[in-house]
């Protein structure tokens, strides 16, 4: 009775092992992720466009001129300063 008891404990890590298991670029993905969802957003001539409000898994969205105005992530890189983001567009192209 002791030996099955044992066994499916064993059985139980080795079968949840796997699951929780998250590779290195998972980590790195959600936590950029969660940097976005606290950083503000300066386009690629230095203006300010403000604080980024809404992160999905292709797009950011923030409010410019009182609209929410949705810019691509592929566009956007982190800069040296904590939270802060670049887009590669100008101000005048973000609408």
């Amino acid at each position: 009775m002791k030996f099955l008891s044992i066994f499916a404990a064993v059985a139980t890590f080795a079968v949840a092992a796997p699951a929780i298991a998250e590779t290195s670029a998972d980590v790195e993905a959600s936590t950029q992720l969660s940097d976005l969802n606290r950083g503000r957003l300066v386009t690629s001539d230095g203006r300010n466009l403000g604080r980024i409000d809404d992160v999905s898994d292709s797009s950011v969205r923030i409010i410019k001129g009182g609209k929410f105005v949705t810019i691509p992530i592929s566009t956007i890189t982190p800069t040296e300063k904590k939270r802060v983001f670049m887009t590669s567009l100008a101000y005048n192209e973000v609408d």
